[in-house]
């Protein structure tokens, strides 16, 4: 379920949070973190996503954490 948006920066997790759920996902589904990832995810010739790849480059994107995992928060 790709969420579209004209700038990536300005994306939090809340954001992507409501988007889940008014799209019908259930509460228990829903990230703890999120990868912020705004160019195509690597392909192989036949099509299918090159998942080795995309966790390598996922270490060096930015990445939305769930309120209990951020820094220097107790989570409540």
């Amino acid at each position: 379920m790709a969420l579209h948006v004209q700038d990536p920066d300005a994306l939090d997790f809340d954001d992507v949070v409501r988007h889940l759920l008014s799209a019908g996902l259930a509460k228990w589904k829903l990230p703890e973190q999120i990868v912020v990832w705004s160019s195509p995810l690597p392909r192989t010739a036949s099509g299918k996503i090159q998942r080795r790849l995309v966790a390598d480059d996922a270490r060096a994107r930015r990445r939305l954490l769930a309120p209990r995992l951020r820094p220097g928060t107790d989570g409540r």
